[in-house]
């Protein structure tokens, strides 16, 4: 019986492993731009905007995605950059980021006024001001 019980908590952590390491931690596709086209598009929003480059690896990138993904559903005013993309390299080099996560600020005009790498300690809604 204690081998049996053995046996099923082992399958079910297998289980729970097997889900957490593959169930995307939030569900940005909404929220993502893969083009060059979907970025013109972003800049031209009348407002100022901010740029979350990230990697699917990266363990900061993951900790802080679920509070920018809540800040992009809630204000429509962040979009995600893949940056171990082809399109994400490109976007990366063009704004000077050689860091996950960054976060790219930019003007109502759609013109870069900021890069922070790493978390910000203020918060990424700060980031938005």
């Amino acid at each position: 019986m204690k081998k049996t019980m053995n046996k099923i908590f082992l399958a079910a952590v297998a289980v729970l492993f097997l889900y957490w390491w593959y169930a995307p931690a939030v569900d940005d596709t909404k929220y993502s731009i893969t083009s060059q086209a979907q970025m013109d598009v972003f800049l031209k929003q009348e407002s100022t905007k901010l740029l979350m480059l990230h990697a699917p690896w990266c363990g900061y990138c993951q900790s802080v995605k679920p509070d920018a993904a809540r800040v992009a559903r809630e204000t429509g005013r962040l979009m995600f950059v893949d940056g171990d993309t082809p399109f994400g390299r490109t976007i990366m080099q063009k704004y000077g980021a050689n860091a996950f996560p960054t976060f790219v600020q930019f003007s109502k005009a759609g013109e870069k006024t900021g890069l922070q790498a790493g978390i910000p300690e203020k918060g990424i809604v700060h980031l938005l001001q």
